[in-house]
């Protein structure tokens, strides 16, 4: 009778590992409802339907496709996907060893293996200890910490491509307004001409007018590169620089409705990301710690075989190794699972301070920006028109000449321009401000 293998005993101790729990990942595919729309459940089907149905994206239909497309998005999922693997891991017993052993066996004239001691058997390790239950909580600990980070940078692609959708809208407006300059420095250029030529004005005039003029056509053409850059720098943040589509429909508000900046900060010191994977940090150590102390118990090591004898007599042996943590009782982890305590409850209140900085400054910059679009908009568009208005009648009754009406037009046109940088920098402040805080800042209509 041989007894070489003992499964059930294998199976009995290492049971635990033999069904490992499903992974459910789509717990920790969260995303920040506030700042964005959730990513679509059939990301297939809504790609294909926003290209074949669509041809002018709005911001939603490009937030959509980049969560869709980007791959630097598609990459820190992954980061999900990994700590969902070392959470399996850690839940996984330790493998049994398979043991074949022989001994006496004697060299010389027809030695054979009958007259040597042969046994095989198991090794089988026992964790005496709490070790995989504390290594499944820090790895799902590290798992959750992993999702938060994922939303946080989510937050940071997305407002990436907004800011990018921004700065296509305001590239578009300042071709059409540059457009509008260079049309109006030639109506310009054309009257002086004439005039020049009918000898009413010197050469100096014409001069002039002609610098005028190529210094518009130069800044339209630089407005047009800047347009073209800026749908590319739209693709690219996307997900695919060589996107179909290059037109983009949507307005640039020019006054949002904010809540004040004392809401904001408890909102930010609540529920940030950031600040949340740093809590979970903590929490991360304090399970690493308990890991640590866990592992002061060694694994126990149970051994059975089973062979035949020099005699042929069938044997069986077993035992125990049991390690005797004298010297080294884990006391150089559990010291430094203490420091990483420590350290993530100093790094809680730096990322606390440093969020409510940001806070204050991109608050402040964007109540500054909001204040100045509004002068433009109440006070010197309205001005600068009331003045073409007042040039365009006096010139009806001869007070005013023809240059005095384009010279009144230009002075429109570039208080137009510089409405519309402010205004793109308003926008670029409010898609920050939304970024840091998580709270969609609707526009006032």
């Amino acid at each position: 009778m041989k007894l070489l293998l003992l499964p059930g005993l294998a199976l009995v101790v290492t049971g635990c590992a033999m069904a490992p729990e499903p992974l459910d990942l789509r717990q920790f595919e969260l995303v920040d409802h506030r700042f964005a729309s959730p990513s679509p459940e059939d990301p297939a089907r809504v790609s294909e339907a926003i290209l074949k149905t669509k041809d002018e994206l709005t911001l939603q239909d490009v937030l959509k496709i980049a969560d869709l497309l980007n791959p630097e998005l598609a990459a820190e999922r992954k980061n999900v996907d990994l700590a969902a693997a070392a959470v399996w891991e850690a839940k996984l017993y330790p493998n049994p060893s398979l043991i074949a052993d022989v001994e006496d066996y004697r060299f010389g004239d027809g030695a054979t293996m009958d007259k040597a001691k042969r046994s095989m058997g198991l090794s089988v390790p026992l964790v005496v200890s709490g070790r995989i239950e504390a290594a499944s909580s820090a790895a799902q600990k590290e798992r959750e910490i992993a999702a938060v980070n994922y939303i946080w940078r989510r937050r940071e692609i997305l407002g990436g491509v907004k800011q990018a959708f921004i700065a296509c809208l305001a590239s578009r407006r300042n071709t059409e307004l540059a457009r509008e300059t260079r049309d109006l420095a030639k109506t310009l250029h054309d009257i002086t001409n004439e005039r020049f030529k009918a000898q009413t004005i010197p050469e100096m005039e014409l001069l002039k007018a002609a610098v005028q003029l190529a210094k518009a056509e130069s800044d339209l053409r630089l407005s047009e590169k800047d347009l073209a850059v800026s749908i590319k720098t739209l693709h690219a943040r996307m997900g695919n620089v060589n996107f179909p589509k290059d037109r983009f429909v949507g307005d640039l508000p020019t006054r949002f409705t904010v809540p004040s900046l004392e809401a904001l900060c408890g909102q930010v010191t609540a529920i940030h990301p950031l600040l949340e994977a740093a809590i979970k940090g903590k929490e991360s150590a304090e399970l690493q710690l308990a890991l640590a102390r866990s592992e002061r118990i060694p694994d126990v090591d149970f051994q059975i075989t089973a062979g035949k004898n020099p005699e042929d007599s069938t044997i069986i042996e077993g035992g125990f190794s049991i390690p005797i943590p004298i010297f080294n009782h884990n006391q150089a982890r559990i010291a430094a699972a203490e420091i990483r305590i420590r350290q993530a409850e100093l790094r809680i209140r730096s990322i606390r301070n440093d969020l409510l900085l940001r806070l204050n400054e991109a608050y402040r910059n964007f109540t500054a920006a909001q204040d100045r679009v509004a002068v433009y908009v109440e006070e010197i568009l309205p001005k600068a028109q009331k003045a073409l208005d007042q040039t365009n009648e006096g010139y009806k009754q001869g007070k005013f000449g023809y240059l005095d009406v384009l010279d009144a037009q230009r002075t429109l046109a570039d208080a137009k321009i510089a409405c519309a940088a402010a205004l793109a920098d308003l926008n670029a402040l409010a898609t920050e401000l939304e970024k840091l805080t998580g709270t969609r800042l609707e526009p006032v209509r």
